[in-house]
């Protein structure tokens, strides 16, 4: 057809809003957070099935950095169909700092569990990771596209 571009192709945040996505794919972020929080207040042996030194270690840092760059992504993948890519990374990023400073707040009072600073930056660590990465590879996938055509 004559006029059209190859950008006028490509689904408008707009134009997706009609699609039936998969429940995961919408609501993944939901699940995944609910799963972080019940991760996060039970005590630590219940777990990871055994009793922790009560010492910071690197698995908790990695669980940490994982767990909130996850949820990062998930919320941006999932708004990324309805809003902007630029805006849906920027929403999942807030989210995933946001959830983390909430989870830290939650398990302050707790007893058996503790809230700490280093927990709190991995958790932006992670989330700032997954955003790059996601980032990386919108880009990666848009030069191929352009290639092509």
């Amino acid at each position: 057809m004559v006029g059209i571009s190859s950008r006028a192709s490509r689904p408008t945040p707009q134009a997706a809003v009609g699609r039936r996505e998969p429940w995961i794919a919408r609501y993944g972020w939901a699940l995944w957070g609910a799963i972080v929080l019940v991760a996060s207040v039970v005590p630590v042996e219940w777990v990871f099935g055994f009793a922790g030194s009560g010492d910071w270690s690197w698995m908790a840092g990695l669980g940490h950095f994982a767990e909130f760059g996850v949820f990062a992504a998930l919320v941006a993948l999932a708004w990324s169909r309805r809003h902007g890519w630029r805006e849906a990374l920027l929403l999942g990023a807030a989210a995933g700092m946001g959830y983390g400073l909430l989870i830290e707040a939650v398990q302050f009072p707790l007893p058996y569990r503790s809230a700490d600073l280093r927990d709190f930056a991995l958790d932006v660590c992670g989330v700032l990771t997954a955003a790059l990465l996601l980032n990386w590879a919108r880009r990666g996938r848009e030069r191929r596209r352009g290639r092509r055509g």
